[in-house]
């Protein structure tokens, strides 16, 4: 049973110490309130939220197809997230301890902000996307069909790069570990990065 499928009629209340939530696909909640104590949430699916509460120790949040959702608060001891297909979300904030990222098909997503601990980034066919910023850890990146993006910026430890369908992108800065490089149909590309 999805307990949160009943929130929004008042018949139960949710349990303020619950470590893990999977309410995938409950597609009349509107908002998740504050879970001091939760650690995982899966939320994808859920086409009606508009928004997330503060929530301290979560690790993993999944909340892919959440269309309504336009913003993401600062949850500080976030590992692991996956917002792909949220086509209303603007903006994610910097979290420190962040390793993965999935953002593919935000198209309404303009800039990442440059996290320190990230090590995959997936973000393709985010069509406002401009910039990727540097980030010192980050391993891997698909950025396919990024159809805004005009540069990649030095990235020290970055191995894999596919960037292909990138039409805008002018430039891809120094990468002195990149081992694996897909740049099919970067029209505008006028350099490779040096390796």
């Amino acid at each position: 049973m999805c307990i949160v499928c009943k929130w929004n009629s008042g018949e139960e209340k949710i349990d303020l110490n619950i470590e893990h939530l999977d309410c995938a696909r409950c597609v009349k909640v509107t908002a998740i309130p504050e879970l001091p104590k939760l650690k995982l949430l899966y939320c994808y699916g859920c086409t009606s939220l508009t928004s997330l509460s503060d929530m301290p120790k979560l690790e993993v949040l999944y909340c892919s197809e959440c269309k309504a959702l336009a913003s993401i608060p600062l949850l500080p001891n976030l590992e692991n997230l996956n917002c792909a297909h949220c086509t209303a979300l603007t903006a994610i904030p910097i979290m420190k301890k962040l390793l993965k990222l999935n953002c593919n098909y935000c198209i309404a997503l303009r800039n990442i902000p440059a996290m320190s601990e990230l090590t995959i980034f997936d973000c393709d066919c985010c069509t406002n996307l401009t910039t990727i910023p540097a980030m010192p850890k980050l391993e891997l990146i698909y950025c396919r069909c990024c159809t805004s993006l005009t540069s990649i910026y030095d990235m020290p430890e970055l191995k894999t790069l596919f960037c292909s369908g990138c039409k805008a992108l002018t430039t891809i800065h120094a990468i002195p570990k990149l081992t694996e490089l897909s740049c099919i149909g970067c029209t505008s590309l006028t350099n490779l990065p040096v390796m």
